[in-house]
């Protein structure tokens, strides 16, 4: 976890952006993404995340807003 942290105070001193995120959640909701809906989805649900976070929704509501997504999501039938 300590390289982790630091390589994320290093990236975002580079992107000029506050490395205080939820770690946790968005671990949690990186693997919900990657096991109930696709794995290549969830490094770019986090991405999405982000997004929306820069676009002014807290990221507390954002990871909120994923998890209902999951929650309601259908995995389409084969044809």
């Amino acid at each position: 976890m300590d390289t982790m942290h630091e390589w994320l105070g290093t990236v975002a001193q580079s992107l000029g952006v506050d490395d205080a995120v939820a770690v946790g959640e968005l671990l949690d909701i990186t693997r919900d993404v990657a096991h109930n809906i696709d794995r290549p989805a969830a490094p770019l649900t986090l991405h999405l995340i982000g997004l929306a976070v820069g676009a002014g929704m807290t990221e507390a509501k954002a990871i909120a807003t994923v998890k209902a997504q999951i929650a309601e999501w259908q995995t389409p039938v084969p044809e």
